[in-house]
């Protein structure tokens, strides 16, 4: 028996060739500490900022999320973008070739604690997750237990968590106004 997080992972699995009757979809579950409920604001001083976290590739959406926090800042628009997760070296030459006017509105803080990262999803007006790769996205989960909006790329397995227009919004993978203009309506 293989157990699965997702449809879509289970439909991968018996493209490969393993039996249906094989492979269950288990759902997917975290736990959170009460100590991150206590933790004071983490990051009052960057308010508002939408959030990303996961590893700083381009096929996991982080130059996306970038651009589209710049493109609204274009437009006036007050936001900050808080990345955290292990960074790749080709999101810090993307990152370092950006104008400085422009860097010191993306806050990279690299891999944090538990308990960190809690603080700062609590606090974020968004998690951005708009990646082509994932086959769950378990940051979905813990932004929903802050009560805190997600966006997603209609790609991989995200569409199999989140359900667009009621428990998050979708959009295409790579589409910077699609992006921008869904951290605006959040």
């Amino acid at each position: 028996m293989l157990l699965t997080l997702t449809s879509a992972e289970a439909r991968g699995l018996q493209a490969r060739g393993v039996v249906q009757d094989n492979v269950k979809v288990a759902g997917p579950g975290v736990d959170i500490p009460e100590s991150v409920l206590a933790l004071p604001e983490a990051g009052a001083a960057l308010k508002p900022y939408v959030l990303f976290i996961g590893r700083t590739s381009y096929d996991k959406g982080a130059f996306h999320a970038v651009q589209a926090v710049l493109r609204l800042r274009e437009r006036g628009i007050d936001i900050q973008l808080v990345v955290i997760g292990r960074e790749t070296d080709e999101f810090r030459r993307f990152f370092n070739g950006l104008p400085t006017a422009d860097q010191r509105f993306v806050h990279i803080l690299g891999l944090v604690e538990e308990e960190l990262k809690h603080a700062y999803l609590r606090e974020a007006e968004a998690l951005l997750l708009p990646s082509q790769t994932d086959s769950f996205g378990i940051v979905f989960l813990e932004s929903w237990l802050h009560s805190r909006p997600v966006i997603g790329a209609s790609a991989g397995g995200i569409p199999a968590v989140v359900d667009n227009g009621k428990n998050g919004i979708l959009v295409p993978f790579g589409d910077i106004p699609s992006l921008s203009n869904a951290i605006e309506l959040l």
